[in-house]
C-alpha cells in the first residue's frame, strides 16, 4: 500500500468519528481509535488527563426556522433574543478592527467589541454570519476566556439572509457549562535510551468531521513519526481541546519536562486542495528546510524571536519557550471549520503522499 493511500484511508477513519469537538463521544472514539492504533504499532501509549469546562447551548426561534449554532461560553442560563445586532464577519474582518495578524485573534477581538457596542446600543444580542468562502456555517474557536454573557448565534449566509432585519423575531435560548475531563495522547518510541525525544506534535479536536482541519495532520503525524521513529526517539503528541484556547496542549507542556530535540508541528488543513499555507521555522538548517517546503508550495518564514509565542501560530505557540528547533506548519481553506470539510472534498491520496514525503525530509534537517 502506498503511503498516500495508508494516508487517505486514515483521514476516512478518522473522519467517521464526527463530530470532534472535545469531550463529545466522537471525540473519546479518536482516543480510544488512536490508542489501540499505536499500541499495534509497538508505541507505547500514555493518556494525559485535563479537566476543563464543556459547554451546551441551544437555541430555537419561535418565529422563523434559524439553522445555526450558538457561540459557545457567549450566554449561560435561559434567555430570549428579540432585539438582535446584525453584523457579517466577512465584511467586518478587515475594516472593523486591522491590528492582529492571526484570523482567531481578529475574531475575539471583534466580537469583544461588537457585544460591548450592542450593549451600550440597548441591543439583547448578536446574530453573526459566521465567516466561511465556501458560504456554509462556520465554528469560531471559543472558550470561557471570553465571558461575554452576550448571546450569539453563528449562522450561515443564506439563513443571515433571510432573516437580516426581521422586526419580529424571537430566540430562545439555553446554555450551561459543567467540569468535564478529556486526554491528550502521548506515544514514545525510544530508539536510543536517554536520547532527548523528536517532538511530532498535532491536534486532534475541532469542528463537525474536519477531515482537513484535524484528520489530514493526524494521519501525517502518524506516518511521518513512523520514518522519524527509525533514526530517533519520539515523542508523538495528540493534543486536545484545541478549539477551547488549546487548553489541552498547554496543559500538557506545563508537565512536560524533557528538552526537545527539535519540535514537529502540524496545524490545520495540511494536505489539503485550496488551502493557503504558512510555515514558521526555527533552525540552523532553515535553507534546507524552506526548499522542502518550497515544493509544497509554502513559503517558509523565520521568527524573529523563537520563544515568543506571538512569532508562532495554533498549538506550535505552547512549545515556543522549549527553546528547540521548530516547524510549524498550518493553514486554512474554504471548507475550515465548516460540516463541507470531509475527505473526498479536501483531499487526495496523491498530496498525501506528497506532504508526508516532503515533511518528513524538512523534519529530518531541524536535527
Amino acid at each position: 500500500m502506498s503511503l498516500g493511500i495508508e494516508a487517505y484511508n486514515l483521514v476516512t477513519k478518522f473522519e467517521s468519528f464526527s463530530p470532534h469537538r472535545t469531550g463529545g463521544v466522537g471525540n473519546q472514539q479518536v482516543i480510544d481509535w488512536l490508542t489501540n492504533y499505536l499500541k499495534a504499532s509497538s508505541w507505547k501509549v500514555h493518556l494525559d488527563d485535563f479537566s476543563y469546562q464543556h459547554y451546551e447551548g441551544k437555541f430555537k426561534s419561535q418565529t422563523y426556522n434559524i439553522d445555526g449554532m450558538l457561540l459557545y461560553y457567549s450566554a449561560l442560563g435561559k434567555g430570549k433574543i428579540e432585539n438582535p445586532l446584525f453584523f457579517r464577519l466577512d465584511d467586518g474582518m478587515e475594516s472593523y478592527l486591522t491590528n492582529s495578524s492571526n484570523l482567531h485573534e481578529l475574531e475575539v477581538l471583534i466580537i469583544q467589541k461588537l457585544v460591548s457596542d450592542a450593549q451600550l446600543s440597548g441591543y439583547d444580542g448578536l446574530i453573526l454570519e459566521s465567516i466561511s468562502k465556501s458560504e456554509h456555517l462556520s465554528a469560531i474557536n471559543s472558550h470561557n476566556a471570553y465571558d461575554l454573557n452576550f448571546p450569539i448565534i453563528l449562522v450561515d449566509k443564506k439563513t443571515f439572509n433571510y432573516i437580516w432585519d426581521k422586526k419580529d423575531i424571537s430566540i430562545s435560548y439555553e446554555a450551561s457549562v459543567v467540569k468535564n475531563h478529556s486526554s491528550n495522547i502521548l506515544a514514545t518510541c525510544n530508539v536510543r535510551k536517554n536520547e532527548s525525544p523528536f517532538v511530532i506534535t498535532t491536534p486532534m479536536s475541532g469542528w463537525f468531521s474536519c477531515a482537513g482541519e484535524r484528520g489530514c495532520g493526524v494521519s501525517i503525524a502518524l506516518l511521518v513519526a513512523r520514518e522519524i521513529a527509525k533514526y530517533h526517539s519520539v515523542d508523538l503528541i495528540f493534543a486536545n481541546g484545541h478549539e477551547l484556547g488549546y487548553r489541552g496542549a498547554y496543559k500538557f507542556v506545563e508537565s512536560y519536562k524533557k528538552k526537545p530535540k527539535a519540535v514537529l508541528h502540524l496545524g490545520s488543513c495540511i494536505a489539503n486542495k485550496k488551502t493557503e499555507l504558512t510555515g514558521m521555522c526555527y533552525s540552523n538548517n532553515f535553507k534546507d528546510i524552506s526548499d522542502n517546503l518550497a515544493k509544497l508550495g509554502i513559503l517558509a518564514q523565520s521568527p524573529d524571536d523563537n520563544v515568543s509565542e506571538n512569532e508562532w501560530v495554533g498549538e506550535s505557540k505552547c512549545w515556543a519557550a522549549k527553546n528547540a528547533p521548530m516547524l510549524s506548519v498550518a493553514g486554512t481553506n474554504p471548507y475550515f471549520h465548516t460540516k463541507a470539510d470531509v475527505t473526498s472534498s479536501v483531499t487526495s491520496p496523491v498530496l498525501l503522499d506528497r506532504f508526508i514525503k516532503s515533511l518528513s525530509k524538512a523534519a529530518f534537517s531541524l536535527v
